[in-house]
């Protein structure tokens, strides 16, 4: 808890984040070790306190998005101990930002040759107007 503590007190600073990258870096080792090799409810929160350090620090690490690495940290916790209410809330609200919500690109299924993934009248040819 202190880890995760010190690493959302730690300000981005002068030297453009570096020392508050190390304090988080840290704070991620210290957490994963505790959620891997913890008893069950101190290692679902320490879980649960990762997942929310790496979804607000935003980086790609190996081609893995932070949101992604979230939501691995927060299902581990719940699989750990399911009456973790915080870890399903985080979850629960990480799943509801990151949801599609953007129109498919390109042709429909069953669109014709003339769709171009746009939503409304389907194959026909465009009309003139009046």
């Amino acid at each position: 808890m202190r880890a995760f503590l010190v690493a959302e007190a730690t300000p981005r600073g002068f030297d453009n984040g570096v020392n508050q990258t190390r304090v988080r870096s840290g704070a991620e080792i210290v957490l994963s070790d505790l959620a891997a090799q913890g008893a069950a409810a101190n290692a679902s929160q320490a879980g649960d306190l990762l997942g929310v350090l790496v979804a607000k620090a935003g980086r790609v690490t190996g081609g893995v998005t932070a949101d992604d690495r979230a939501r691995a940290a927060f299902e581990a916790a719940i699989r750990r101990d399911p009456s973790n209410v915080d870890a399903k809330y985080n979850l629960e609200l990480l799943l509801r930002r990151t949801k599609a919500t953007t129109t498919r690109q390109g042709p429909g299924s069953g669109s014709g040759a003339l769709a171009h993934g746009r939503r409304g009248a389907g194959a026909g040819t465009p009309g003139r107007g009046y």
